[in-house]
């Protein structure tokens, strides 16, 4: 893939919160994002997996700033993001949320959620606002009847077109998706992958998407990026992660993945051991070191390097 230019990046972020350790205990420190260090490309779908409480989420928030990083840095077109208001954030860089049951007002018509980014960013008003909002809710496979309609009226797959629609509204380049199809059936979940890709290629979007489903980040994805409790190890093109895996942790996560010819990738299932640790107490050395078929004595004392094995191929193994 040639070189694009980086839209979005987070420079060495890292986020801890304190929490109480039990009903009297003192506060500890979770650090849900360690040292992560990624960039989004113009026109880019990177894809970011792993499972539930990795840090994905956490990410997300981080990158729209909708929370600070305890360090390191966020830049949104070169320019750090803590120095840029929420509506210079908002005119480049929109969310869609996994949820389209509580993503979106219940109080407010579609129209006015659709266009109340007009309203605050003062670009349009009354008959030109209105055309707008039609414009984009046709553009997402709605209609413009539907602007007098309210959420509750509508389905899953609609309301998440409805979230969407809003994402648009001011042209943006950049779209953050945390889960945005996981909480909608299979067969709706197809068709608003295929709006977002159709989008992409359209509007030339560069999207993060976030989700546990390996299945649909390949199909949409141009990168993959792999979180184990709240560190990246590995990113890489889409089909050197798929085909290659480089990390224990990627390669455990590939071979769970359900494919029509069990034979067809000729990688046997890795069951791995345990449960996840606490983020409250990470391990020493390499994090998933508790859990890999393959830790040597390294592994238990010495956090891995993020380094560059192959062009564009980053992982956080001794063993590679």
């Amino acid at each position: 893939m040639s070189a694009r230019r980086e839209v979005l990046r987070a420079d060495a972020v890292s986020k801890t919160y304190r929490v109480s350790a039990g009903l009297f205990g003192r506060r500890r420190a979770v650090q849900a994002v360690r040292n992560v260090t990624i960039a989004l490309g113009e026109s880019e779908i990177l894809g970011l997996i792993g499972e539930s409480g990795c840090g994905k989420s956490t990410l997300s928030r981080l990158l729209l700033g909708l929370e600070h990083p305890s360090s390191g840095e966020v830049f949104l077109d070169g320019a750090p993001i803590s120095r840029l208001s929420r509506k210079g954030i908002a005119r480049v860089l929109q969310p869609v949320f996994q949820d389209p049951y509580s993503s979106l007002n219940p109080r407010m018509s579609v129209g006015n959620i659709v266009g109340q980014a007009f309203a605050i960013h003062n670009i349009a008003a009354g008959k030109e606002r209105e055309e707008r909002v039609a414009a984009l809710l046709e553009r997402v496979g709605l209609r413009a009847k539907h602007m007098r309609s309210y959420p509750h009226q509508f389905s899953g797959g609609q309301r998440q077109r409805i979230g969407i629609a809003r994402a648009l509204a001011l042209n943006t380049k950049l779209i953050v998706g945390d889960e945005p199809v996981s909480a909608l059936d299979v067969s709706i979940q197809a068709q608003v992958i295929n709006l977002l890709m159709d989008l992409q290629e359209e509007r030339g979007l560069s999207y993060l998407f976030i989700s546990h489903d390996l299945a649909v980040v390949e199909h949409i994805s141009h990168r993959v990026a792999v979180m184990y409790l709240g560190k990246l190890v590995e990113l890489a093109d889409k089909r050197e992660i798929y085909l290659r895996p480089q990390h224990p942790y990627t390669e455990a996560l590939l071979s769970a993945v359900p494919v029509p010819d069990p034979a067809g990738r000729g990688k046997k299932r890795i069951l791995l051991e345990g449960d996840v640790p606490s983020p409250v107490n990470p391990p020493k050395g390499c994090r998933f070191h508790t859990r890999c078929p393959y830790a040597v004595a390294r592994c238990r004392t010495e956090e891995p390097e993020w380094r560059e094995v192959d062009t564009g191929h980053w992982v956080a193994c001794h063993l590679r």
